[in-house]
């Protein structure tokens, strides 16, 4: 009784590990995908080309982004176009930083087939892509969270075959 308590014990503990290894591994990939997607002015091999500017950011304040411990800020700012229109812009990681507060930023407005879509921009500076970083953390993670807990989901205990009873039968011929 108590060898049987013990194993439902650490079968409960294993399936708790698997579920943590579970949320870890997908929350790595979410952050990978994020912090990774797209890299500041200072990485190393940015060009800082620039696109065509549709507007300008102003009035930029930021806070970090606690869904990715802070790693990115989160930014609100208002784009004034050329004519005077003016905007609400929020970023939820990568597009503006705490870097740019207190700055203007060129803004492009995004295009849909040839065509502008209004009110919806992005800075017009270029960034590199951190591509390795984000493949690396991702898989990463998308192995964490699936092979780790397999290997450790706690599987049924195996019972040896029930022997087979030496009948009765007719002796072997010797």
């Amino acid at each position: 009784m108590e060898e049987r308590r013990a194993r439902a014990v650490t079968a409960r503990r294993k399936k708790t590990l698997a579920l943590l290894l579970v949320l870890v591994g997908l929350y790595g990939a979410f952050f990978s995908l994020v912090v990774f997607s797209v890299g500041r002015d200072k990485a190393p091999h940015g060009t800082g080309a620039a696109r065509e500017s549709d507007g300008t950011a102003r009035e930029i304040s930021c806070s970090p982004n606690w869904f990715v411990l802070g790693a990115v800020s989160r930014c609100r700012a208002t784009v004034v176009t050329p004519d005077g229109t003016r905007y609400p812009f929020s970023s939820f990681a990568n597009e503006l930083s705490s870097d740019d507060v207190g700055r203007e930023v060129a803004m492009t407005e995004y295009r849909q087939r040839g065509k502008k879509l209004v009110g919806q921009f992005h800075p017009s500076r270029v960034y590199p892509v951190n591509t390795l970083g984000m493949l690396l953390g991702f898989f990463g993670s998308v192995v964490l969270a699936v092979v780790f807990p397999l290997v450790l989901w706690p599987r049924k205990p195996r019972q040896a075959p029930t022997p087979v009873p030496l009948g009765d039968g007719p002796a072997p011929a010797g």
